[in-house]
């Protein structure tokens, strides 16, 4: 007979649903905050990235068109490119490459990203991309 007070109680209190929400919602919004921050921060990586890749890319044309440049007029190119990235430091490069005949200029790009979500801070990300380019007259490819 002691069953009996405890079925009632529980059919009580499964038929008040007050503050359910508020549990709902405290089960779901760190995973929400999680998702949001980790979202951002995906979007500034892939900023960053984009945008070294685009500063070395700017710098490889204009090593084509400026078939004279010396490789520190390359790499202050590619710094230009990519100045408002400054908290990034990144790191350019610029070699020569000779494959079948042909002479490249190869620009590499080095930058350490570092995360700025609450989440995820004192973790670093490495970028780095890369572009070759001919460093030959036009009319040799002819």
């Amino acid at each position: 007979m002691k069953k009996l007070p405890n079925l009632r109680m529980v059919r009580r209190l499964r038929k008040n649903t007050e503050g359910a929400m508020a549990v709902e919602f405290a089960l779901i919004l760190p995973v929400f905050v999680v998702m949001l921050f980790g979202t951002l921060e995906a979007g500034n990586v892939l900023f960053a990235k984009s945008t070294l890749q685009q500063g070395i890319e700017t710098a490889g044309r204009y090593a084509m068109i400026h078939l004279t440049a010396t490789t520190s007029e390359i790499k202050a190119e590619a710094v230009a490119q990519s100045s408002y990235l400054g908290s990034l430091s990144p790191t350019f490069t610029v070699s020569q490459a000779v494959v079948g005949g042909i002479t490249y200029s190869v620009i590499n790009v080095t930058a350490n990203y570092s995360m700025m979500t609450p989440f995820f801070t004192g973790k670093t990300i490495t970028l780095s991309s890369q572009v070759s380019v001919p460093q030959s007259d036009p009319s040799d490819f002819s």
